[in-house]
């Protein structure tokens, strides 16, 4: 059984900061604080393991495409189409219909964290 290992990645947008030097000013306080409260935009390395056959992992890459995301020929990665969480709930129903088995590490979005509670302690 194949499982798609997901690194994420969130980035904020530096819009004011890059208005703030085009303005001929050093970016204030202000100006950090409101990119920081802009929606992120999340992007995710992924792997098949075990990685399976070429035909496989076109499969699986499609499947990321069909939530939107492209990707990045440069870095590698899949970038989301829009700020926040919306391509990460359809990348999650797209995972979910094809039944594939999937885990999430580093900057995750909130639609793959998964509760814990204590009957789960091992």
């Amino acid at each position: 059984m194949t499982i798609i290992v997901f690194h994420w990645q969130r980035s904020y947008s530096e819009k004011a900061q890059i208005q703030a030097s085009l303005d001929g000013r050093e970016a204030s306080i202000d100006d950090m604080i409101a990119d920081g409260n802009e929606e992120p935009l999340y992007s995710c390395s992924a792997f098949a393991v075990p990685s399976g056959t070429a035909v496989e992992r076109h499969q699986l890459r499609r499947l990321v495409e069909t939530a939107g995301f492209r990707k990045d020929t440069a870095s590698g990665t899949w970038v989301a189409p829009h700020e926040g969480e919306t391509s990460a709930v359809a990348l999650k129903a797209a995972l979910e219909t094809d039944a594939i088995s999937h885990v999430h590490y580093h900057d995750i979005p909130l639609t793959f964290i998964v509760g814990v509670n204590l009957d789960g302690l091992l």
